[in-house]
């Protein structure tokens, strides 16, 4: 089931609200992958974009720190291991033999809470040794551990390297064993060169992301079963540590505020705290709404999801049922029965009869190819270029390829993952002359875009290929001319 809709009226959220915030992404070009609203121990609103279900392998970014934390929490709970425990005992193997001043000062407290005195995140620089734990411990501290808050990526990997070495277990067996089983779920994560854990590449199910919200939200109980004890729990979410402004949200979004810090979790500028990662992933434990919600996105622009979704949504909730409005309550259903992430157009042009099976000589280019053909049916096109054909569904249906249509994208790490390697089209008529369409994979956060443009005898094929937006890489688009 891609969608589940209860009234939102029942849960104090007028259905309007709802599709303001979906018409708001729409317009800023947000690409949403899934939403989950939770509220009163009911979810009465979900929805996931095809070609995603709700069953799809997801990346969590920085949202899967909070995983980390919770396994050291569970860890916490057997007695393996304590809050004030310092890294040089925890890992007293592997001190460095010129530890910096202060550094055995550091605890599994300061770390969970990003306040080990480290002027900077230091991942870039650990990742590049052999031994991450000791690189991490080797660099010089510029503040008092525990006095000032620095993002640092290289603080989850220390707490599920602490986890494994006081319970035995990698993150993904503790994970699974003391959590993940008891909701149906399981985790994926990829292992360093050194055979270690890499936080930074967690996944798990969209279905997953808005559970452990829920269990969050019930202090470690789920369905009733206490699972990790609520004075734990709840640690995850207190501010711990103030945060400053982060210079990246626009100064008229609400998440500009200083926030604060819990164990891997950020606070919410409205109450609660949240799971928090890069290209918006976003759960969020919302206390005071006796609420939580649920996001995962491809959206590189800080702040921007959570300022529609207060703006939209958070801002317009009541503390008692609403009175309900059907016809806004259908068109939500409807909206929500047929999320896509295909292009919007229409199914059908005069264009494809005068384009049908034409064959169009290509101009010289980096992949060989000398023909391309283009076939329509009401339901599906095709594009044969040479001895390749490629097909592509219409009307949101998404079909699969093994190849890819051109050469093969660039496998960037932070775009990667888990899942299907087989590419998905799906397309439209974005003008009476121009068919578009996309090219997306499981394994792939980002979508590719073809645009076919048909003038008189001519038509030019523009690839856009987007690796990841914020990836620091630039990809010009590859463009084809082809001419009867």
């Amino acid at each position: 089931m891609l969608y589940q809709f209860k009234a939102p009226e029942t849960f104090g959220i007028e259905s309007q609200s709802i599709l303001n915030f979906l018409d708001a992404c729409e317009k800023e070009e947000v690409e949403i992958h899934s939403l989950e609203l939770r509220r009163w121990d009911e979810k009465f609103v979900a929805g996931t974009f095809a070609p995603f279900t709700e069953r799809s392998m997801h990346r969590m970014y920085s949202s899967g720190k909070a995983l980390c934390s919770l396994a050291f929490l569970f860890a916490m709970q057997d007695g393996l291991i304590g809050l004030d425990e310092p890294l040089v005992s925890v890992f007293a193997d592997r001190v460095p033999e010129d530890l910096p001043e202060h550094m055995d000062q550091v605890t599994m407290y300061h770390v969970l809470t990003m306040s080990t005195g480290h002027d900077k995140d230091v991942f870039s620089t650990i990742k590049g040794s052999d031994d991450w734990v000791k690189a991490f411990m080797r660099i010089p501290l510029t503040y008092r551990p525990g006095s000032t808050y620095v993002y640092n990526n290289g603080t989850p990997h220390m707490v599920s390297e602490a986890v494994r070495l006081r319970t035995g277990k990698d993150l993904k067996t503790y994970l699974e064993e003391k959590l993940l089983s008891h909701m149906g779920e399981t985790m994926d994560i990829r292992l360093t060169t050194q055979g270690e854990p890499d936080p930074s590449t967690i996944s798990i199910t969209i279905e997953a992301f808005g559970k452990l919200a829920d269990f969050l939200y019930h202090h470690g109980s789920y369905q009733g079963k206490q699972l990790l004890r609520p004075d734990l729990a709840d640690m995850m979410g207190q501010c711990h540590i103030p945060t400053p402004a982060d210079s990246r949200v626009p100064a008229e979004y609400v998440e500009k505020a200083c926030n604060g810090y819990g164990f891997h979790t950020r606070r919410n500028a409205i109450g609660g705290y949240k799971l928090s990662g890069g290209r918006s992933q976003k759960s969020l434990v919302l206390p005071e709404f006796e609420m939580t919600a649920s996001i995962m996105a491809n959206e590189p622009r800080e702040g921007i999801l959570m300022h529609l979704f207060y703006t939209h949504v958070m801002f317009q909730v009541y503390q008692r049922p609403l009175p309900e409005k059907p016809e806004v309550c259908a068109r939500l259903k409807d909206r929500l029965e047929h999320l896509n992430l295909g292009p919007r157009g229409e199914t059908s042009s005069p264009m494809e009869e005068k384009v049908q099976g034409r064959d169009y000589r290509l101009s010289c280019n980096e992949d060989g190819k000398k023909r391309v053909r283009f076939e329509f049916s009401d339901s599906q096109a095709a594009v044969c270029m040479d001895d390749r054909k490629i097909v592509i569904g219409k009307n949101g249906e998404w079909l699969e390829n093994e190849p890819y249509f051109l050469k093969k994208p660039s496998d960037f790490r932070l775009n990667a993952i888990p899942g299907s390697k087989a590419n998905l089209y799906t397309g439209a008529w974005t003008k009476e002359n121009e068919f578009t369409f996309y090219i997306r994979s499981e394994s792939r956060m980002a979508t590719d875009k073809v645009c076919c443009r048909f003038d008189g005898d001519c038509v030019e094929i523009r690839v856009m290929i987007d690796p990841q937006k914020n990836a620091g890489v630039r990809i010009d688009p590859v463009l084809l001319n082809g001419f009867c």
